[in-house]
C-alpha cells in the first residue's frame, strides 16, 4: 500500500495503454520514503535521480529504505493507475520487465506500451505482452479504450492528466520542448501504432546478404563496409504492405475461413489494369464454399524500386535483354538509400536470384544552404540552377560541383562557383592568346617528330606534366573520384599552363620570323589545350566543344578518343628541377616587394645558397629560365649580406644595387608596359606596328636612347622619338 513506481512520459495519451514499465537491469534504483505535509509514500526511482524527484514532487523530505539493482525489480507487478477508466486493464497482469534501451534519465522508469513504439513493440514480443492499440488510422480512441473512446490522440492528453490528479497518480507535470514525427510531406504530426501487416522474412537471410553485399565495389569504400553492412547486421523483417489506395495490389486473396490464394500471372484475373478498383472487383470461390476477396493493402514502393533492375527488362517474360544487361553495372543514389533503394534492392536480389542485383554504388550527398541545412522546396531554401547559369554558365556549375566528393554534402557558395568561372575563363584567355598567335603564323598541327630537336626544356617539362595529369585524371574516374580529377585539372590549367608556361614562352610568340622555336611552342600549347579540352569534356563540354573543334577542326570532343599516356615525354628530374626554380622564383619576388623594386626592373645578381645539388643542377640546367623569371643579370652560389629569403631546401640573396645599365633597362620596361596599355586602350590588333614619341627629361631620355631597340621589338614601333 501506499507503494508507486515513478514513470516519466511526455505522450500521457499512451497511459491508457500501458502494459509494462521498463528498468536497465544494470541500473541502480532505490526505494524511498518520502514526507509532504505529515504524510508519508514510498517511491521506486533510480538512484541517481532522488533529489530531483524530491524537488519535482514538492517533498518535504525523504529518506531511503534500500537500494535495489534493476534485474531485481523484474516481474514486480503493479495496479495501472488508469485500471478504472481503461476495462481492458483489468484483464491485464502488469509488471516490471528489463530493457537496454532504458538510460540513467528522468526517472530511470520507463513506461511501456507495445501498441504504441518499436522498442516497446520488441519489449512486448520478448515478455509476451498483448500489443493492445486501442487507436485507430484517424488518431482516434476506439470503444476499447474505454472512457477515452471516440477522442483524439491529441485531445485527450489534458483529460488523461485531470485523471491522474484525480486518484492521486500524477507526481508533476511541466511543459518540454522534444523530437516528434512528422509527415515530411506535409508536416502533419504522427504517431506510432501496432496493426497487422505483411513482412518478408529477410531476418532468414541476413548472412547471404552480408555475403553478396561484401561482393559490390562502394564508393566511398566504408558506405559498403560500415554503413551498409551496419545496417543489413542490425536488418528486421521488411514490412511490404501499405494501407494506400494507389500503388501495386498485393495479389493475396482471403477466405472468412482463414484460407489464403496468390495469385502469380495476370492471366487468372482476366483483366487489363490489375490496379484498383478493378482488381478488387475480382473474387474467387474458397473451397470450404464462401467467397475470397483480396486483402485491400498495396505494396511498399521500395518494392517496386527494389524490382526495377529486372522489371525494367521485362522479365520474366523477355530473357534476352535481361542475360544482356543484368545485373545492374552501376547505381548511384543519395546517402539516405542505404536504408532505401541499396537496401532493397539488395534483399529482392538475392529472393529471386540468389544474389545482388548490382555490381558497384556510387553514394552521393546533399547540396546544403550556406546555414548547412539541406535545400528543400518546402523550407524556401533552394537556388534555381537556371539562374545560376544564366549568370555564370552551366561548365562553371557543373565543374563547381564536381570538384567536391561526390559522397559529402555540399556548402553551396556562389565563391566557389565564382572561382570556378574564373578557372575556365584562364582557360579561355589561354586559348584565345595561343590560337590568335597561331593563326598569325599559319600554324597546323605537326607531328613531334619534326621539332623534337627543337622543343626548349619548358616545352619538354609542360608535355610531362601534361601526361601526369592524363594518368591522373583517366585513374581518379575508373574510381569515380571526379572531385580529385576536376582538382588536378584546375592545378595544371592555373599553376602549369597559365602562371608559368605562357609566363616563359611569351617572348618565344613575340618573335616576327616563324622561327622553329615558335613552331615548338605552338604544337607544344596545342597538345596542351586539345587534352584539357578532352579531360575537360565531361566536366565542362561547352568549353570543351569551342575549344577542340576550333582547334583540330574535328566534328566533336565528344567524339573523340580518351587521351592516352606516352611515357617518353615522362621526365619526373625535370619536373623536380622546374618545381625548384619556380619556388626561387616566389623567393626572389618576396625580397623584390620588401625592398620596393619591380619585377620589371633586373637585379645585378642572385645569390644562392644551398647544400642540395639538386638546387644546384636545376639552376645550371635551366639556367635561362631562372635568369629570366627572377630578372636577374647572374647567378651565383654562396652567401651574401644582401636582403635574402629562404626556401625549402636553401636561401636566396638579392644583390640590389642599381647601376646605370639596370636603370637604362628598367626605365625601358616601364616605357614598354604603358605603351601596352596604350595599345590595349586603342583596341589595336597585335600585329599593328605604331609610331611613339616619349617626352621625359633628358637623363631618362639619356638612358632609354641604350633600350632603342628592345622597346621598339617589344611594341611593334617602326620608329621612336
Amino acid at each position: 500500500k501506499n507503494e508507486y513506481l515513478v514513470i516519466w512520459t511526455t505522450t500521457p495519451w499512451t497511459l491508457p495503454s500501458n502494459i509494462a514499465v521498463a528498468v536497465h537491469p544494470k541500473c541502480d534504483y532505490a526505494k524511498v520514503v518520502m514526507k509532504k505535509n505529515g504524510k508519508e509514500e514510498t517511491l521506486i526511482v533510480l538512484d541517481k535521480r532522488v533529489k530531483d524527484v524530491t524537488t519535482e514532487g514538492e517533498y518535504d523530505d525523504y529518506y531511503v529504505l534500500e537500494h535495489i539493482k534493476g534485474s531485481e525489480l523484474e516481474g514486480i507487478e503493479y495496479v495501472h493507475p488508469l485500471i478504472d477508466e481503461v476495462p481492458y486493464q483489468k484483464n491485464i497482469e502488469h509488471k516490471i520487465v528489463l530493457a537496454d534501451y532504458v538510460t540513467e534519465e528522468n526517472t530511470g522508469l520507463v513506461h511501456t506500451a507495445p501498441g504504441f513504439g518499436p522498442d516497446d513493440f520488441e519489449t512486448g514480443k520478448k515478455y509476451n505482452l498483448p500489443p493492445f492499440c486501442p487507436v485507430d488510422g484517424r488518431g482516434i480512441f476506439t470503444e476499447d479504450a474505454g472512457r477515452y473512446a471516440g477522442l483524439s490522440v491529441k485531445d485527450s492528453n489534458k483529460i488523461v492528466l485531470d485523471d491522474l490528479i484525480k486518484n492521486g497518480s500524477l507526481l508533476s507535470q511541466g511543459k518540454v520542448t522534444h523530437r516528434c514525427g512528422h509527415c515530411w510531406r506535409c508536416k502533419t504530426p504522427i504517431i506510432y501504432r501496432t496493426t497487422k501487416q505483411w513482412f518478408l522474412k529477410v531476418t532468414e537471410l541476413k548472412e547471404k546478404m552480408l555475403k553478396e553485399n561484401a561482393e559490390v565495389k562502394w564508393f566511398p569504400e566504408w558506405a559498403g563496409s560500415r554503413r551498409m553492412h551496419d545496417w543489413v547486421s542490425n536488418t528486421r523483417d521488411w514490412c511490404i504492405s501499405r494501407q494506400r489506395y494507389w500503388g501495386i495490389p498485393i495479389p493475396l486473396w482471403v477466405c472468412e475461413c482463414g484460407e489464403t490464394k496468390f495469385v502469380y500471372k495476370k492471366e487468372e484475373l482476366n483483366i487489363d489494369d490489375l490496379h484498383r478498383p478493378w482488381v478488387d472487383q475480382i473474387t474467387f470461390k474458397c473451397k470450404c464454399g464462401k467467397t475470397m476477396k483480396r486483402i485491400p493493402d498495396v505494396l511498399d514502393v521500395w518494392f517496386d524500386s527494389a524490382v526495377c533492375s529486372w522489371a525494367q527488362l521485362n522479365y520474366p517474360q523477355e530473357k534476352e535483354e535481361f542475360e544482356k544487361w543484368w545485373p545492374c553495372r552501376w547505381i548511384t543514389e543519395g546517402q539516405d538509400q542505404t536504408r532505401g533503394w541499396f537496401y532493397s534492392q539488395l534483399g529482392a536480389g538475392v529472393i529471386a536470384f540468389d544474389r545482388v542485383p548490382y555490381e558497384s554504388v556510387l553514394v552521393h550527398g546533399w547540396t546544403l544552404d550556406k546555414t548547412g541545412k539541406p535545400m528543400s522546396k518546402s523550407l524556401g531554401n533552394i537556388i534555381d540552377p537556371l539562374e545560376v547559369v544564366d549568370k555564370y554558365g552551366v561548365d562553371s556549375l557543373r565543374f563547381y560541383i564536381l570538384s567536391s566528393a561526390p559522397w559529402d554534402d555540399l556548402l553551396f557558395s556562389h565563391e566557389g562557383i565564382k572561382n570556378a568561372n574564373r578557372m575556365l575563363s584562364i582557360l579561355l584567355n589561354v586559348y584565345v592568346f595561343a590560337t590568335t598567335y597561331m593563326a598569325l603564323d599559319n600554324f597546323t598541327d605537326i607531328e613531334f617528330e619534326k621539332i623534337k630537336n627543337d622543343l626548349k626544356p619548358e616545352d619538354k617539362w609542360l608535355l610531362s606534366k601534361l601526361e601526369n595529369l592524363k594518368k591522373n585524371v583517366s585513374e581518379n574516374i575508373e574510381k569515380y573520384e571526379i572531385h580529385r580529377a576536376c582538382k588536378g585539372i584546375e592545378r595544371f590549367i592555373l599553376e602549369d599552363l597559365s602562371r608559368w608556361y605562357i609566363r616563359l614562352i611569351r617572348d618565344r610568340t613575340w618573335v616576327e620570323e616563324k622561327t622553329k622555336d615558335k613552331i615548338a611552342a605552338y604544337k607544344t600549347l596545342y597538345e596542351a589545350l586539345k587534352n584539357i579540352a578532352l579531360l575537360l569534356a565531361p566536366v565542362a563540354p561547352y568549353l570543351s566543344e569551342e575549344i577542340y573543334r576550333n582547334l583540330t577542326g574535328r566534328i566533336s570532343v565528344h567524339m573523340g578518343e580518351w587521351p592516352k599516356n606516352n611515357e617518353k615525354f615522362v621526365n619526373p628530374i625535370l619536373e623536380e628541377h622546374m618545381d625548384i626554380i619556380r619556388e626561387i622564383t616566389e623567393s626572389v619576388s618576396s625580397v623584390r616587394q620588401k625592398a620596393g623594386i619591380k619585377l620589371r626592373w633586373p637585379v645585378k645578381r642572385i645569390i644562392i645558397e644551398t647544400e642540395d645539388k639538386n638546387v644546384k643542377d636545376a639552376a645550371k640546367s635551366l639556367q635561362n629560365i631562372l635568369l629570366t623569371q627572377t630578372n636577374s643579370k647572374n647567378i651565383e652560389f654562396g652567401k651574401k649580406d644582401f636582403p635574402s629569403s629562404d626556401f625549402s631546401k636553401g636561401t636566396v640573396y638579392v644583390d640590389t644595387e642599381m647601376t646605370e645599365e639596370i636603370k637604362s633597362e628598367g626605365f625601358a620596361r616601364e616605357i614598354i608596359r604603358r605603351i601596352q596599355n596604350m595599345r590595349k586602350e586603342a583596341n589595336l590588333n597585335v600585329e599593328d606596328f605604331i609610331e611613339t614619341t616619349v617626352n621625359t627629361n633628358t637623363g631618362i631620355t639619356g638612358l632609354l636612347k641604350k633600350q632603342e631597340g628592345f622597346i621598339k621589338n617589344e611594341t611593334r614601333s617602326k620608329n621612336i622619338a
